[in-house]
């Protein structure tokens, strides 16, 4: 995945390595170093070829990085199988330390979960803070049905019934954006071991995480909502958030894997939210 820079020239990259806990995980730099770095942090069922299109746009006013998280893509899956949110904050701020602190960061879905836990955590760390549809679900309205839906996806892997957990995962993210760029075939090639480490690891520590509000509202944070999305329980979710921490919303083009869709959007939106403020 590779896009052509302003002047023609492609945006340079360089990938590197760093000690989270219990794992090395896989960096990438798009871009120069600089004054500004942008920390991505993807969600789900991805590795950080998730970001790679809008990464390299990206890189035209931020030196971006993007890393693999935990179990995904080059990074190795941790010995004792620990997945928690609050332990993938703390790989989250080993790549930080290692590039210079503090970051601008923006996580996505699963990824904004674990980019929550770094404010919380590690608040000099981070000098802003976007989360994309970050699913806490305790938020979320109650009779929403997804979020029915999330709570028998729930149920049914605490049986260790992991294929249907699958199936009805499958019916809540629906048919996604029509615009889409296709999928390669390295992505189709990863999606089913990504999908079973994610419903077997992930999904209760993402979907259950309980944050402190009190303190993201004292953070430099805004949250994130793509127009497709209104009409499902993300919306809901935003909301709340937002009424709790005081955090502004940015609305953006796309469903939830606008980054991926839509990167050329989804590179305007947080450039222009990161430098004119919000």
């Amino acid at each position: 995945m590779t896009l052509e820079g302003e002047g023609g020239k492609r945006c340079p990259t360089s990938e590197f390595s760093v000690a989270g806990r219990g794992v090395t995980l896989r960096c990438r730099r798009y871009g120069e170093d600089g004054e500004r770095t942008l920390l991505l942090i993807h969600g789900a069922m991805v590795d950080s070829d998730f970001f790679a299109y809008a990464a390299e746009l990206l890189a035209r006013r931020f030196c971006v990085v993007t890393y693999d998280r935990r179990g995904y893509g080059k990074t190795g899956m941790p010995a004792d199988d620990a997945y928690g949110m609050d332990l993938q904050a703390e790989d989250a701020a080993a790549v930080i330390r290692a590039m210079g602190a503090p970051c601008l960061v923006v996580g996505h879905s699963a990824g904004a979960v674990v980019a929550t836990a770094l404010v919380e955590r590690h608040p000099e760390l981070v000098s802003a803070c976007i989360l994309d549809e970050p699913p806490l679900k305790e938020i979320a309205e109650p009779d929403d049905p997804g979020v029915h839906l999330l709570n028998e996806i729930e149920d049914q892997i605490r049986l260790g019934e992991y294929a249907h957990a699958k199936r009805l995962f499958v019916d809540l993210m629906g048919s996604g954006d029509s615009r889409a760029l296709p999928r390669t075939e390295e992505e189709l090639g990863h999606l089913t071991d990504y999908f079973n480490l994610f419903i077997r690891q992930e999904f209760v520590p993402a979907f259950s995480y309980h944050p402190d509000y009190a303190k993201l509202a004292q953070s430099n944070l805004a949250v994130m909502l793509g127009d497709q999305s209104l009409r499902t329980y993300h919306r809901g979710i935003i909301e709340e958030f937002a009424r709790r921490t005081g955090a502004p919303v940015i609305y953006r083009p796309g469903a939830h894997n606008g980054a991926r869709d839509l990167p050329a959007d989804y590179a305007r939106v947080i450039a222009g939210a990161l430098e004119l403020g919000w």
